[in-house]
């Protein structure tokens, strides 16, 4: 699951955990267009990964973190959908 904050706000994570309860630890990713640094406190409290879009590095650390969940996935042999 991935959000995508442009005002940094706090409340972007405490959104994001009620949405967050169904998925894999370590699979929610909040972009921050901001910059603030609380944010990516919060994420590693909460298990949400916070990528600093103002760092210029934001799109190459996307772009790992969904090539290992790729290969993830080939692993355990495709997406399963819950019924």
């Amino acid at each position: 699951m991935m959000d995508v904050t442009g005002s940094g706000d706090q409340n972007d994570i405490i959104g994001l955990l009620g949405k967050k309860m169904d998925v894999p630890p370590g699979s929610v990713i909040l972009i921050d267009m901001s910059g603030n640094p609380t944010l990516s406190l919060l994420g590693k409290a909460y298990g949400i990964e916070v990528l600093n879009a103002k760092d210029g590095k934001h799109l190459e650390r996307l772009s790992e973190i969904l090539d290992k969940s790729k290969a993830d996935t080939k692993k355990r042999g495709g997406f399963r959908f819950r019924k």
